[in-house]
Order: structure tokens, then sequence, then C-alpha cells
């Protein structure tokens, strides 16, 4: 479902189209735009031409001038997903006022039912929307939409043949809102808001499937995001395109690293910065024993009361830029339908991870990516256009070893851009919580060209209740009938018990302690000791622990 989702935005962003305008609308205007939206559409055509996911359509594009819009008709739209399948969308009538701008007010509506088909021509499903409203604000010079506010109620997309699938929507929300902030820049908020996802469907070998999330949202702010940079990428992109195609042969190395570091380049410098959380809430998932399995076998049942993740980025083109990003799970359930023993407490319930990157050289890195993709490049269309004859073998093999050792070379120097700015990552405030067993990590690394390892600095890891989980699954493991993965999971455990550093926590139980460290020499620590003697005593302890052969 995310994949035909994907799609049905593709083709709104390819096709939609800012604030209405009382300009003249006449046939000079209506060509005008029929090019501008057969330009827009080079990019979407070029990927599907190519055997990969895109738009094609199924004759040209019309456009006719009326009362104040222009009519424009977009016949047999077909989309297609790389070696999966296609959405026979059908053909598409948008409703366009030209702006002040340059730029046009859209609405348009997906024609219903939407076929699936297994991209050879089968049908294999369809997709209903109930009802639905769509507008928003094209910009051809950009082939971009900057404004969007679209609202699907009703949305089901049902499968046919030996593994039946049925999807149900009851409301989809998607809205944008750009802002110029900057000669080619944009900023300004994006979001998705799905209510009552329900799935179900049936196989012969995975069973059936009986799945409800009460609610997903993604909400979006980007920061100075280059729009004229991005169309930039997709041309460059569409000429590459076109010379891997066999009248593109004797495309020469230069020109073929040229356009890659143009769309390295546009890509690496596409925005400033974003903010964006991503949530679900109330996931219900049941997976049921196929039809022919043991007679005994149990449904599978996971539940999930909320997931959040939060990402920020800034600084992007700067040499001082930052990334943070923060996980979060409550409510987490998972039931096998086998008798229940005390692994089941040790598998969290809850948790948190916060990771943050400061100073990170963004715009150098940016550059030294470009410039080792590029090279590869080049060398890959050098090798190409040898010919491929036993006396070049040799050759050939010398310069692909030439362009590896050029892209190590310039990645190596990207350990010092951190060094030099400063870099550095900090873990804290990360738990994960269980019945049984907590488990915290904190730590700090910073980037340092003196030391052998190129990095400095401590991460904490520790364990609040492994020993009296231990107790309590060494004395279940001696029952006559206890599952005989207790006793693996006892030896395990006493492996982690016996390496661990003992301290208390405040409610009593006991905490194990683990302790890294790269030291400002390059020497890996664990508690105290080097990595090397600890991974040894390790070793020697599982050989201890191994059972004899049967």
């Amino acid at each position: 479902m995310r994949k035909m989702t994907s799609l049905m935005l593709a083709l709104m962003l390819t096709t939609a189209m800012p604030q209405a305008y009382a300009a003249d609308v006449d046939a000079k205007g209506a060509e005008t735009l029929r090019q501008t939206v057969e330009d827009s559409m080079a990019y979407p055509k070029a990927l599907a031409e190519h055997n990969m996911e895109g738009l094609t359509l199924g004759g040209p594009v019309t456009v006719t001038p009326k009362d104040g819009y222009y009519e424009v008709r977009l016949p047999d739209v077909v989309l297609k997903a790389p070696n999966v399948y296609a959405l026979k969308i059908g053909t598409i009538v948008a409703n366009m006022s030209p702006g002040e701008d340059g730029s046009y007010m859209t609405t348009l509506a997906l024609p219903s039912p939407i076929e699936i088909d297994d991209g050879k021509g089968a049908k294999v499903g369809d997709i209903t929307i109930g009802s639905q409203h769509f507008t928003g604000t094209w910009r051809p010079d950009l082939a971009t939409l900057t404004q969007m506010d679209a609202e699907y109620k009703d949305v089901s997309a049902k499968s046919s043949g030996e593994t039946p699938l049925s999807i149900t929507i009851p409301d989809i929300k998607s809205t944008m809102d750009l802002k110029k902030d900057g000669p080619d820049t944009w900023s300004g908020p994006i979001s998705v808001d799905m209510n009552g996802l329900a799935v179900s469907g049936q196989g012969p070998m995975v069973g059936d499937i009986e799945a409800k999330l009460a609610r997903l949202q993604l909400a979006s702010t980007v920061n100075k995001m280059n729009l004229t940079a991005r169309k930039t990428a997709q041309d460059k992109l569409i000429e590459a395109i076109k010379q891997s195609s066999p009248d593109g042969a004797q495309t020469s190395p230069e020109d073929a690293s040229k356009i890659t570091a143009s769309m390295m380049t546009a890509a690496t410098g596409y925005l400033d910065g974003m903010d964006t959380t991503y949530g679900i809430e109330g996931l219900d998932m049941t997976f049921n024993p196929p039809k022919d399995a043991d007679p005994a076998a149990k449904p599978l049942h996971v539940t999930l009361g909320k997931f959040t993740s939060h990402a920020k980025t800034a600084g992007l083109q700067s040499d001082k830029g930052s990334a943070n990003a923060t996980l979060n799970f409550a409510d987490f359930g998972f039931d096998g339908g086998g008798p229940k023993d005390i692994l089941a407490d040790a598998i969290p319930a809850s948790g948190n991870l916060d990771i943050a990157f400061a100073n990170l050289p963004m715009k150098t890195m940016g550059e030294t990516l470009t410039n080792a993709v590029s090279q590869v490049v080049q060398s890959s269309f050098s090798e190409h256009a040898m010919p491929d004859t036993p006396g070049d073998i040799a050759a050939r093999a010398a310069m692909r070893q030439q362009a590896s050792m050029q892209m190590m070379s310039s990645l190596a120097t990207i350990p010092a851009a951190l060094a030099s700015a400063g870099a550095t990552v900090k873990i804290s405030d990360t738990h994960f919580d269980a019945k049984e067993l907590t488990t915290k990590l904190d730590g700090e690394f910073a980037a340092s060209m003196t030391s052998p390892l190129k990095a400095v600095g401590h991460l904490d890891l520790s364990f609040v209740g492994l020993d009296e989980l231990l107790q309590k699954v060494q004395a279940l493991s001696q029952a006559p009938d206890s599952s005989p993965h207790l006793m693996g999971a006892a030896q395990w455990l006493s492996i982690l018990q016996m390496m661990g550093q003992v301290e208390k926590s405040p409610d009593g139980r006991t905490v194990r302690v683990f302790k890294f460290e790269l030291t400002p020499e390059g020497q890996p620590m664990m508690n105290g000791q080097p990595m090397g003697q600890v991974m040894g005593a390790a070793g020697s302890m599982m050989q201890a622990h191994k059972p004899p052969p049967q």
C-alpha cells in the first residue's frame, strides 16, 4: 500500500499545479500551457521509458480555453512501479487558472476506480476513491507544487487472485505551503495525515493477515529548499538516462563526469535544513497460520500503542551543520500464542533513543562525495569505451584500480574535515524498558586527527535487573518441561553478568555496566581493560558454556 500511496502522490505532484489571477485565457495561452505541461512530464516519462517507475500517457496532452481557466486533459495515464505493477489511472482532467507570477491554481480529480495490473497487462486489483478534493499551486518553471490542499475519503485497494488483499483508508489529508524566501529557495510546512487504515488478506504461505492502524502522521518543515537545484538535478538525470541508452553509447567520459557532478551538486545543495516528525498510533496486527500449517500453530499478535520519530537537520550548506534524531515508542506487545515464559518480560514495552550530531562539515563532505562519485563515473565510461580485446584486460584492470584509489583518496579527507570542524556525536536519554530488564545507553565521541582511530570518546551501556532476570531464567530452565531455549538464554545472560561491572539501582536491583572507551592513543577499552583481552575472555567463557555434542 505504501508504494500505491507514493505513486498516487507522485501523480498529483506531476499533474497538479499558486494564487488565482485574472489573466487572459486564450488559444495562445492554451498552447503555451500545453507545452509547459509536456515539459514538466519529461522527468517521470524518461524514467518510465527506461523500465523504471514513472508516468506514461496514451496520447498527447490537450488544453482547451474555458471561461477564466484552462481545461487540461491527460489521456490514459499509467503510473509504473519498477518490476512490480502499474496503475492504470485513466484520463485526468485538470482545471488550471493562470496566476500573476506565472504559476497556476489547479483543481483536479483522479478517476475511480483505478486499475492495478501486474505490469504485463493482467489485472490484479483496483483502487476506488469515495470522495476527493484537490487544489494546488503549480510552478511550471520549477515543475513542482508550492501549495497543496488535498483530502481523499473512503479509499480502498483490493487485489484478486491466489493472495487476495484488501486495504481501506477512511480519510487521507495532505497539505503543503511553501513560501519563497530567496532567489531560488522556498521554506514551509508539508504534512500527511491518515486515519483508520485497515488491512486484511490471506495467502497459502503466510496465512491470514489482519491489521489496523488508528492514525499515521507526517509533519515536516523544510528550510531554504532550492527548487531550482531540484529541477536542475531532474534535467541532468534525464540527460544521463538518454546517454545511457544505445544512442548515447559514444558519450565521452568527461561529459559523463560533468553530468554526474552537476547532478550531485544539485542534490547536495537541495536544501539547508528540515524538521520532520513521523508518528503512528494504535497499531494492531494479527498473523494467523496458513490453513495447511501445524494444527498446533498459534496466531502471532503484535500491538504498538504509539511510535514517534523526530529528525532535524540544519546548516546543510555550511561546515557547521547539525543533525538530531529521537525515536520513542510505548505500549509494545508481542504474543506468539504459546506458553508465556520469563523472557517475554525482557522484551521492551517502551523506549527512547536520542542521538545528536554537531559541527558537521556538510558542505565539504558534499563536495568530497561529488568528486569521488564523478571520478568513478568517468573511469567507468572510459573502461567501457575501451576495445574488448585480450590485450586490454590488464589496462582495464589498472584503470579500475586507479579509480578505486582515487575515490578512497577523496573519501580519506573526510576525517580531517570532521576533526577540523570539531564534529561530535552524543547519545543521551536512551533507554529501553521491559518488565524484568531495563537497558540504558549514553555517551559522546569527537572526531580527532591525532588519534589512530580518528575519534575519542566513551559509551556507557547498562542493564538494570540482569542478575535478577538470570536467577529466574536459571530456575525455570531446570524444570522438566522447560523450553530448551531457556538454557541457552541463561548461558548468554551469565556471560553478560560476568563481563559487566556491578552497581546498584535506586530500587535495589543489580546493575551490570559496560563502559566502552576510545582513548586518544587509539586503544579501544571496556571497563578499563583493552578490548582485545575482554573479547578473548568472552570467547573462553562461551567455549566453557558450549553444550557437549549430542
